[in-house]
């Protein structure tokens, strides 16, 4: 691991707290009294990392959220029959069988046939969007 921001932000906390230790103490013939300073550093500190962590979680979540949407397995096309695939077992080039109602399992495009796809958890978009043969499909719609 290389050393990191609260690397540097704990080494200035210690530092400031140091001296001003030293100066309340008396020792040293230092006159460093910095405890507002430090009182305030800290508190700027803690709330940078608060927001930091509450984007971090909130964008994590979303990104769960997503994940969730797609399906687990895949009906896969081998020579005019269908056989169930797990997801990770897709590859480029390979056609799968999406039934109505189901959802995508992979980016791709349609070889055969049309539908209205709900994309409202990827795009945002509150109709059904109509896909024809070529167009291209978002995995995890509908």
């Amino acid at each position: 691991r290389q050393p990191g921001m609260m690397l540097l932000i704990a080494m200035a906390i210690t530092v400031v707290f140091v001296a001003s230790w030293v100066t309340t103490l008396g020792l040293g013939g230092f006159d460093l009294d910095f405890w507002w300073e430090l009182a305030l550093l800290v508190t700027i500190m803690l709330l940078g990392h608060w927001l930091e962590m509450r984007a971090l979680g909130a964008a994590s979540s979303a990104l769960d959220a997503l994940a969730a949407l797609l399906p687990d397995e895949a009906e896969k096309v081998i020579d005019g029959t269908t056989r169930t695939v797990a997801i990770s077992e897709l590859v480029v080039d390979d056609v799968v069988l999406v039934r109505a109602g189901a959802r995508v399992p992979a980016d791709g495009t349609i070889l055969d046939g049309a539908a209205e796809f709900d994309e409202a958890m990827i795009t945002g978009e509150s109709r059904p969007v109509f896909r024809d043969t070529g167009d291209k499909v978002v995995a995890g719609t509908v």
